[in-house]
């Protein structure tokens, strides 16, 4: 029996005259309202969006293909881009260059390999001092090496008094003694705060990229292992000239603050001119040339053992070592004294002072066979080195 309806409530809102009364919707409506609505039929829905993009049953229209217009003036007036200059000739690579020497789209302009390979090593070089400069090491080895070239003179006559003193016997003065003396003296005492430093510097050059894992992303971008290792190795070199050169003036600017820096005289005739001013110039000139060379190979020899190991102190302290081992060897054997880069590494300086001292026989240590020989020694090592640092590097996995 139906209910009736209450009369205090008013007329019933969802019914109208003649309609019947609105029911809850049940199973069978919310399922016909699925298939309607958003899950019907992946394939009705599929109809249903071509009809209303009125793409017909293929799905997207072809786009139309792109019309070649030619060039509005020029020698190529009329014909097809991308043709030879005979039309039945099709060039299928792509556009030709245009007529004013510009490069087209998506091609780079035409250039020797020694262009690019400098180009590549001038960016790596420019990137490495970035690096170099943003460590300590360098700027404390630098401030140290000027400090002590400047203030060794002093140091020097200090040391000359104090042994006096403890002999029980007055301070004497050398006769020969001179600025020019001081200066060699100076720069030999720096020299091996200035080899230590350098040798520091590129026992770790290799190994803490790897240890850091940078190496590995520098090898993923376009350039050779080469290249980065000659980087490495002329970065470091630049860095140890430029050492040596600042020494060089600190050891002037200090022999000249304490003795003087004039001709050299003989002392028993004082009138007598053995070297001018302008020859021992010359001299010290001589001496930072022939130092960079030997210079060049300790940095190769530091920079391959660097890639030797994975460890930086590991590979530091191997290089420390090897040098002195190199330096014992042309201490113990005249045989291979003249084979070994580590005797250029001082001789220079110390023919400086031998001029300056005026022994006799001095000027047969510059003859031209002995510059040569002093200057492919040190250049037969530096290559073999660098060689072997190319080889060991390449053919050594870098992943991880």
């Amino acid at each position: 029996m139906r209910p009736r309806r209450d009369p205090a409530r008013g007329p019933d809102p969802g019914r109208g005259r003649g309609q019947r009364a609105a029911r809850p919707p049940g199973p069978a409506d919310r399922a016909a309202r699925h298939r309607r609505g958003r899950g019907g039929p992946r394939r009705e829905r599929a109809r249903a969006a071509l009809q209303r993009r009125g793409s017909g049953s293929l799905g997207r229209r072809a786009p139309e293909p792109r019309r070649l217009r030619p060039p509005r003036a020029g020698p190529d007036r009329g014909r097809v881009r991308g043709l030879g200059p005979d039309p039945a000739q099709a060039q299928p690579r792509g556009p030709l260059r245009r007529a004013d020497g510009r490069h087209g789209r998506g091609r780079l302009p035409d250039r020797r390999g020694g262009q690019v390979v400098i180009g590549r090593l001038w960016l790596l070089y420019r990137f490495e001092w970035r690096k170099l400069l943003a460590r300590k090491l360098p700027l404390v080895a630098f401030a140290l090496v000027i400090l002590l070239a400047l203030i060794a003179p002093q140091l020097g006559k200090v040391v000359d008094t104090a042994k006096s003193l403890s002999e029980s016997s007055a301070p004497t003065q050398d006769r020969f003694a001179s600025g020019w003396t001081a200066l060699a003296g100076s720069v030999n005492t720096t020299r091996i705060f200035l080899t230590l430093a350098v040798l520091i510097l590129a026992g770790s050059a290799v190994a803490e990229e790897r240890a850091q894992g940078t190496l590995r992303a520098l090898m993923v971008r376009p350039l050779r292992r080469f290249e980065l290792l000659a980087a490495k190795v002329l970065t470091l070199w630049s860095y140890g000239a430029a050492l040596l050169i600042a020494a060089v003036l600190a050891a002037a600017l200090g022999a000249e603050l304490s003795q003087g820096l004039y001709d050299v005289v003989d002392p028993d005739y004082p009138d007598r001119l053995v070297h001018a001013f302008g020859d021992m110039c010359g001299y010290v000139y001589l001496a930072i040339g022939l130092s960079l060379v030997p210079l060049l190979a300790l940095t190769a020899m530091g920079v391959m053992i660097s890639t030797l190991f994975d460890h930086p102190g590991y590979a530091t302290g191997v290089a420390v070592a090897a040098f002195f081992v190199l330096t014992a060897a042309a201490e113990l054997s005249d045989a291979a004294k003249w084979g070994l880069y580590v005797t250029y590494l001082k001789q220079p300086f110390v023919i400086v002072e031998d001029f300056a001292n005026q022994y006799s026989g001095t000027s047969r240590k510059i003859a031209p066979a002995r510059l040569i020989e002093a200057v492919a020694v040190p250049l037969v090592w530096a290559g073999a080195c660098f060689g072997l640092t190319s080889l060991v590097l390449s053919r050594r996995d870098v992943t991880d």
